[in-house]
């Protein structure tokens, strides 16, 4: 009867640290297909990597288990977490699948490289065959501001009429927040 090797099993991947145990008899473990080490039954593995267990019992019966570890998220390019854009962007990512929600709505598959150009506030998400997950949101937004004239003053004795030299005060109010910038001529 072959050992018993508990604490994975075969041709799986995980995304986090393992312990591997055997009933009985002697264990070598085995990196990405590199060089081979002893293994005690109870040993944690924490590295990323694809491995192969085999343990051999004193009779010569075998048992191997192989499996991944990936602990890495997948890898989101193109747009940027919490970002506006008053563009289309084309998000693109490494692995896994993905879906794309907008205005807090309903998701649907995303492909990668895909054109994104409506208006809207969006969240990406992608998640990679075992399970490690990463998510961004972003906001396009490609209309003007409308901005609505308040008030002009001056610091002229008559503040409707400025010359060079007074300080002029413009009140506006706008549809949403704006960046304010200063032009002196």
């Amino acid at each position: 009867m072959k050992p018993i090797i508990t604490g994975v099993t075969d041709g799986t991947s995980y995304r986090s640290d393992v312990i591997l145990e055997f009933d009985e008899g002697t264990a070598i473990l085995t990196k990405d297909n590199g060089g081979q080490v002893s293994f005690t039954s109870g040993t944690s593995i924490s590295e990323e990597g694809h491995y192969s267990l085999e343990v051999t019992d004193e009779a010569g019966n075998k048992a191997t288990v192989q499996f991944i570890i990936d602990k890495t998220l997948p890898v989101i390019s193109g747009v940027s977490h919490g970002s506006f854009y008053n563009e289309n962007v084309l998000p693109t990512f490494n692995e896994g699948t993905a879906t794309l929600m907008k205005d807090g709505g309903g998701q649907a598959s995303f492909v990668s490289g895909a054109v994104i150009s409506e208006e809207g506030h969006y969240k990406l998400e992608v998640i990679d065959k075992v399970g490690n997950a990463k998510a961004i949101s972003f906001t396009i937004d490609t209309t003007n501001p409308k901005l609505t004239l308040a008030s002009i003053t001056s610091s002229n004795s008559d503040p409707k009429l400025a010359k060079s030299g007074d300080t002029v005060t413009l009140l506006v109010h706008a549809d949403e927040d704006v960046a304010i910038s200063e032009t002196k001529e």
